[in-house]
């Protein structure tokens, strides 16, 4: 037999090659403590794995099963017991580890996906097994750490550094924050020239240390960032045009486009007819690579030189023939001196590397002031001919979109005085490019002069192939291989990139410096008012469309429409149709990521402020507030206007949480919120909002400020209270009232009885009568003066604590006065929930009473209107209340499908009141009918969840039901009945007298 267990990671046991399911987790818990701990007292183990929560013999007993159940899953020899109440695995077994695998240096970190010992696992209520394993992943990450620092040393030291960096990598995932690890990768990035990464490194541990310890890095990484940066410097400056061979450039594809490359330079090597070849395409398409594969120890007798224009020097006459004619006249020096002074003379101004003492004293001082760029330009023809006569030259011009017009026009006159005999040119452009790129490509194609290659993106399928070829042992699953294809969109450049991000990372990161530069020079290219539009679409995530455009550039719609065509044309921006109606977006998320990140904080900052701001205007009461309430929040953030942030996020979170957590809502609008937000989130909306709130200076804050804060205690307290935290709900609702209390005003007043509705939740869970009716008459005189409707929604509060009280006729009184007001006002639609509740809780008055027949058309009507006007309300309870109804009529198959459509309402509700109901009834009916296990799982439900509400009523039912089958155990013979006894005993703590089999 033999056991294997994986422990780094998710930790798996594995017998005889196949992977063991456990169904009882501590069962795995306990072979992987054994296995680390070699053995163990039995005694100790389950402590250990229930210690917390179980009594002695119970914990023992729960371990006798779980041993049970690892010998039923790994054969029955698999432990060994010695004496003393010892406990061990069997080594027949030959156990390995993944673990013990490492310890040995059988393996390497490397050889490890996951480094973290027993990732995420945690065991519930076993807290000293918890710390036990805390302690061995702290003793595990300091042994990797500690020993793979010594072998990263090594590895440098031997000049393995692509393992050095492989490991490093790793140990980074242990510990970001151990500072040995970056000193050591920065060693490695500058010995392999890679000083992009340094800069990526350095910059993400600086913004590490500073949001996460408030520091800076050490002196010595900084150092050591510094001297790899003069490294660079050094060596680049050696590595100038004309001096160092090109390595073979590893090119995927474009076989078609090389060979036609290469076929043209042999002709003109072998003095065939040849055409000079441009070729284009976007930036990363891989221009200077396929120039630099077809050229590479091509069969050629030609001497290649290379030169590259730049944007900042579009403007400096010939400045792109200067390396060129500099390195020509260095190598034909003999040459130069030796032609006519009208030829040089000219040159000097421009190329004053030319000049010689011949030339100078044979020169006139007016020849070189009055030179014009018509006689330069003949005069570089004039003496690259002479030079190159009887030679062959090829010259590489890396991105004439840069050109200046002298050296386009150089180009253009060589092309037809030469006719690619003696000097052949290969360039590269990028698209778009200016139109007198376009007219001398045109011209000369069609003179026979030139050829264009059009190099496209990549296919799907090519760029799985070129990430295969690029890293041959690379293996992408199906979604990494779309998603390799989403992030570069088949541009070879961005594949190379992001494909070496996903190697180093296993993760698809941010943009890369590279990148950075690729985009910064495709983005320079745009005139200012194309720039603007650029930089207000990259604040928009999700486009923009055309209006929001023009409002927010204030530019007139021709001009706007004509910028975007271009925009278009030079495939940075796309368009959609969106709602019958045209938006704007980049064509590459790195694009929008990039530009705005080369923005201004400041710009950033008027951008989304100017955006939100037009969101803001766009609100109109139709029931899409959560729909422009997400954007203006997200701008207001970004715009770093907090109070306005603040606002928004409060409205969003009141309006959500208004009709979500309120039971009897009134409903201020005609829809319903379908947005359901997610408790972790509502509760990091919340914790930002209260640090706002304590910045606040109550007395000299505003009206407008202290609003936003009443709506922020109502909410935070109105949520806590439907979560069933009570406590910590009334601080907030106390808050609420107190702060409102100060200067009694309209608004004031309304905020009192908001709260005092809270408060009323509270007491009417918890069945606390007192408070009920203090509220109550307090809100009642808040009201005397405030519409019908309002004084109903009290009336109907009073009625209900009559019910509380015993007071049944004054109850039905108040209940009666509220259902009249509610069906006569003008707004019933708003209060329809209210009249629901009013007709429950008088079906209620005749239920206490016994007198069924006249209850059954309230709770009826309470249920049509909720589901007439299709709104959840507090339908659940009136299901759940009609149920007791019918039950106590002695209709239990009618009320079993009340109590059932009941928790089916309830699971569309965060709602604890009144669920814990049907709940013990379901239970005690069940159980009549011999149904013991879903009995028990009901009556564990009523149990929890009355607990939770804390309402003596409700905790009354469910007693009730407990004792009921109580009644039943006793004396009576109740087959598979042992477990809900056990329930009822924990519960109600007594011994059940019972014949159970």
């Amino acid at each position: 037999m033999k056991l294997e267990l994986k422990l780094f990671g998710i930790p798996e046991i594995m017998l005889n090659g196949k992977r063991t399911e456990w169904s009882f987790k501590k069962a795995e818990a306990l072979v992987i403590y054994l296995y680390m701990m070699k053995s163990a007292f039995k005694s100790d183990i389950a402590d250990m794995l229930w210690g917390d929560t179980l009594n002695q013999e119970k914990t023992m007993q729960n371990y006798r099963n779980c041993i049970y159940t690892i010998r039923r899953a790994l054969g029955k020899d698999i432990f060994i017991k010695k004496s003393g109440g010892i406990i061990c695995l069997n080594d027949s077994y030959r156990i390995t580890s993944d673990y013990d695998n490492l310890v040995s240096g059988k393996i390497s970190v490397v050889d490890i996906e996951d480094v973290e010992f027993m990732k995420s696992y945690f065991l519930k209520e076993s807290s000293l097994f918890n710390e036990w394993l805390d302690e061995k992943r702290n003793e595990t990450r300091s042994f990797i750490i500690e020993n793979s620092i010594a072998v990263i040393e090594d590895e440098i030291s031997n000049g393995e550094l692509d393992n050095a960096e492989r490991i490093a990598l790793k140990v980074m995932e242990l510990d970001e924050f151990d500072e040995r690890t970056y000193e050591l990768l920065i060693q490695i990035y500058d010995a392999k020239g890679q000083f992009g990464k340094i800069i990526d490194l350095y910059n993400c541990l600086e913004n590490l240390f500073r949001e996460e310890l408030a520091i800076a890095p050490s002196p010595s990484i900084k150092n050591l960032v510094e001297a790899a940066r003069i490294n660079r410097d050094r060596i680049q400056k050696k590595n100038s045009y004309g001096e160092t061979e090109k390595s073979e450039i590893r090119l995927y594809g474009r076989n078609k486009e090389r060979s036609s490359i290469r076929h043209e330079i042999q002709c003109f090597s072998e003095d065939h007819e040849a055409s000079s070849i441009i070729v284009k395409g976007e930036e990363g398409i891989g221009k200077t690579s396929l120039v630099d594969s077809s050229t590479y120890k091509v069969s050629s007798k030609a001497n290649i030189y290379r030169t590259q224009c730049y944007r900042a020097e579009r403007n400096f006459i010939l400045k792109p023939w200067y390396s060129v004619i500099q390195n020509i006249s260095r190598n034909f020096r003999d040459v130069i001196e030796t032609l006519p002074l009208n030829i040089v003379a000219p040159l000097v101004t421009v190329f004053p590397f030319l000049r010689t003492d011949k030339i100078m004293n044979d020169m006139e001082v007016d020849n070189i002031i009055f030179s014009n760029y018509e006689v330069i330009e003949r005069e570089v023809v004039n003496l690259l001919l002479k030079i190159i006569e009887n030679k062959k030259i090829i010259i590489i011009f890396e991105d004439i979109q840069w050109i200046d017009d002298v050296s386009l026009s150089l180009i253009r006159n060589i092309l037809q005085m030469d006719k690619n005999r003696s000097l052949f040119l290969l360039m590269t452009a990028r698209t778009p490019f200016p139109e007198k790129i376009d007219g001398m490509i045109y011209d000369m194609e069609r003179s026979g002069y030139l050829s264009v290659i059009n190099l496209d993106r990549f296919s799907k399928e090519e760029t799985i192939e070129a990430a295969r070829y690029i890293s041959p042992d690379i293996e992408l699953d199906e979604n990494e291989a779309d998603r390799l294809y989403l992030e570069t969109e088949g541009n070879p450049f961005y594949i190379k990139e992001v494909l070496s991000s996903f190697i180093e990372n296993g993760m698809f990161n941010n943009l890369t410096s590279n990148i950075k530069s690729l985009l910064h020079q495709r983005v320079s290219i745009l005139n200012d008012e194309e720039k603007k539009i650029l930089e207000i679409i990259s604040v928009h995530f999700d486009g923009v469309r055309l209006a929001f455009l023009m409002n927010l550039s204030l530019t007139d719609e021709i001009k706007l429409v004509n910028i975007l065509e271009k925009l278009i044309e030079s495939n940075l921006v796309v368009e959609r149709y969106e709602n019958d109606d045209i938006v704007y977006q980049f064509s590459h998320m790195k694009i929008q990521e990039y530009v705005y990140a080369e923005m201004s904080r400041a710009k950033k900052k008027i951008l989304h402020g100017k955006s939100a701001s037009i969101f803001e205007d766009m609100l109109r009461d139709n029931g899409r507030e959560s729909f422009y309430y997400s954007k203006i929040i997200y701008h207001y953030e970004k715009s770093g206007n907090i109070a306005k942030f603040i606002e928004y996020t409060i409205k969003y979170l009141y309006n959500h949480l208004c009709v979500a957590h309120e039971f009897f809502p009134v409903f201020e609008k005609q829809y319903e919120t379908k947005v359901k937000i997610e408790s972790e989130n509502i509760e990091h909306h919340f914790s930002r909002i209260a640090k706002w709130v304590e910045n606040v200076d109550l007395d000299l804050m505003e009206i407008e400020t202290k609003n936003q804060i009443s709506m922020f205690y109502h909410m935070i307290g109105r949520y806590y209270i439907r979560m069933g935290e009570y406590d910590k709900g009334k601080t907030y609702i106390e808050k609420l009232k107190m702060l409102n209390s100060v200067k009694i005003k309209q608004i004031d007043k309304k905020n009192i009885i908001k709260a005092n509705r809270q408060l009323v939740c509270i007491y009417m869970n918890r069945f606390d009568q007192d408070d009920l009716g203090r509220i109550v008459e307090e809100s009642l005189e808040l009201v005397k003066d405030e519409c019908d409707e309002e004084k109903a929604i009290w009336y109907r509060l009073k009625g209900y604590h009559g019910i509380m009280t015993g007071e049944i006729e004054k109850a039905r009184e108040y209940l009666a006065d509220s259902i009249r007001i509610f069906e006569n006002s003008t707004e019933i639609n708003k209060y329809i929930v209210n009249l629901a509740a009013s007709h429950n809780w008088m079906g209620e008055t005749y239920r206490i009473e016994g007198r069924y027949p006249d209850g059954s058309n309230h709770y009826e009507r309470a249920i049509s209107l909720c589901e007439e006007s299709e709104t959840l309300g507090g339908t659940p309870i009136f299901y759940a209340n009609y149920g007791q109804y019918l039950f106590e009529m002695g209709k239990s198959d009618d009320s079993r499908v009340l109590f059932e459509k009941s928790l089916e309402l309830y699971k569309m509700t965060d709602s604890l009141w009144g669920k814990s109901i049907p709940y013990s009834y379901l239970a005690r009916m069940d159980f009549d009918m011999g149904k013991y296990d879903s009995a028990k799982s009901y009556i564990e439900k009523s149990i929890m969840y009355s607990k939770k509400l804390k309402s003596s009523y409700e905790k009354g039912i469910c007693r009730n039901c407990a004792e009921y089958i109580i009644k039943r155990l006793n004396g009576e013979i109740c087959t598979g009945a042992s477990e809900i006894k056990s329930v009822l005993e924990k519960y109600l703590q007594i011994s059940i007298k019972s014949t159970v089999k």
